[in-house]
């Protein structure tokens, strides 16, 4: 896998150097060039390898650093999840999406930042359903060239929620482009 992120983070480097931001290109080319493991007995029959020690470049969009956030979230998802269940046992869970018009991606920042602060004013809202969520941010790359950034959000939310204070999918549209603040309806997809 870490070849696939490096060749990845290769590429997005180059898109950085046509873009003129060369701090961010020279940082992504040294990522993960070298990587330090030791060997660490499992048990008493069984050993494994553990990375000791590496450099990373911790730009937000190098996909071997991407690659490394995600093994992280990922396994502290595993540790909460369990006690969220626990605590919360007939809670429910949706999954929403939330999108904005693809950007130039000298744009991707300011959009990003938009799209953030439009965020903070969604969850203050009265209608706002969730008791806890977790939140990440995808920019794919679309026909074009141009950056498609949107979020992906999982929230939990009372079982009240589908007797009432449910929000239709046309709610959902309103509420997102309400708090962005634009004049176009943005895509946001709810599912259970």
């Amino acid at each position: 896998l870490w070849a696939i992120h490096k060749k990845q983070s290769l590429e997005v480097a180059d898109r950085f150097e046509e873009a003129e931001l060369s701090q961010y290109s020279s940082r992504m080319r040294e990522c993960a060039v070298w990587l330090s493991f030791a060997l660490e007995a499992k048990n008493v029959d069984e050993f494994i390898f553990r990375l000791k020690n590496a450099r990373f470049c911790r730009v937000r969009l190098c996909p071997v650093c991407q690659w490394r956030r995600q093994l992280m979230w990922y396994a502290r998802m595993c540790k909460a999840i369990p006690l969220i269940y626990q605590d919360y046992p007939s809670y429910r869970y949706l999954f929403l999406t939330l999108t904005v018009k693809n950007c130039e991606i000298e744009e991707l920042r300011q959009t990003l930042q938009s799209m953030n602060k439009a965020w903070k004013l969604l969850t203050k809202r009265k209608k706002w359903p969730a008791v806890g969520f977790i939140k990440s941010v995808e920019v794919t790359r679309g026909v074009d060239n141009t950056a498609h950034p949107h979020f992906h959000v999982i929230l939990l939310v009372p079982p009240s929620y589908f007797s009432h204070g449910y929000i239709k999918h046309d709610q959902w549209v309103e509420l997102w482009q309400s708090c962005l603040k634009v004049d176009y309806e943005p895509i946001a997809n709810i599912k259970v």
